[in-house]
Parts: C-alpha cells; structure tokens; sequence
C-alpha cells in the first residue's frame, strides 16, 4: 500500500512485528556479539520489513565497554524505530566510530524531519534516548528540518576510570 505521496505506508501490525523482532535480542546476546554486528543486524530487520534502505559503516579502532555498547545498541535501535514509525525515510545512514579517547554514533534519515521545539518536549522515543546517554555519561544530540532528515548523534568519551 502506498501513501499519497506514494511513499509505502506501514501498517500497524507490520510496526508491531518490526518492533517486537528490533527489541527480541536479550541482554546476553548484546554484551555477547561485537556492536558492528549488532548494528549490522538491526539494519537487517529494518530492511528486511520496510523499505528502507539502510548503509551502516563502522570504524572500530578501539573497543568500549560492554556497559556502553548495550546502551550504544539501544539507542541506535530506538533511533531506528522512530524512522520506521514517524520519518517516512527512504535511506538512513549509520556510522559508528570508536578511538581510543571516544566513541561516536550517528543515525541519519532522508525523512520528512520535524520541529524539535514541538515535537521534543512529548517525545516518549527522544526521552529514552536522552536517559539511557545519561546513564553512561554520554551526550545525545538530535537535529531535525522538516523536509531535510533527522540526524541522532551520540557521543561517549573515554575517562580513566571507564
């Protein structure tokens, strides 16, 4: 089904399915798995039920701590679902850069964007994000224009003691 702007339109039950199968990997299996192929993995779900196309590229220099990467996944799953559910995006693009002094994140959309001085004060997704950053000292950024795309950006640094 398409939408009048012959976007595909996504039904509540293929929302529903999409969701269940991005939150369906348990703690173990986070801490378990390297964060690209984790990545990697929730990029396949997204495009193996929308049609949206997703490029993730990931450039592990240094390796982080487990704690940060489940938080790292979630957010980055989060961010996935609000694409899926509110962008209308046809490309998202994934990067994930981890150096020795700080691991960067970014999930970019092509969607339709919105006014984040409307939209961020009641976002249930937006909040999420913004505490599971605040749980491992991190900050979380999001930009969004209406027609141009929404970018999250997540940026942990390394401390001596992490």
């Amino acid at each position: 089904m398409r939408s009048g702007s012959g976007l595909p339109v996504i039904s509540m039950i293929q929302l529903a399915e999409m969701r269940n199968m991005l939150q369906a990997l348990r703690l173990s299996n986070i801490t378990d798995m390297e964060i690209d192929l984790l990545v990697e993995e929730l990029a396949a779900i997204v495009m193996g039920h929308t049609s949206i196309n997703v490029l993730v590229k990931v450039d592990l220099q240094h390796p982080f701590p487990k704690a940060i990467q489940e938080q790292v996944y979630r957010i980055c799953q989060e961010a996935l679902n609000n694409v899926v559910k509110h962008a209308r995006a046809t490309e998202v693009h994934i990067h994930l850069l981890s150096q020795p002094e700080q691991m960067r994140l970014s999930i970019k959309d092509n969607g339709r964007g919105f006014d984040q001085h409307q939209t961020a004060a009641k976002s249930l997704g937006l909040g999420i994000m913004q505490e599971r950053a605040k749980e491992i000292n991190a900050l979380v950024e999001v930009k969004s224009e209406i027609n141009l795309g929404t970018e999250v950006l997540l940026c942990w640094l390394v401390t001596p003691s992490a």
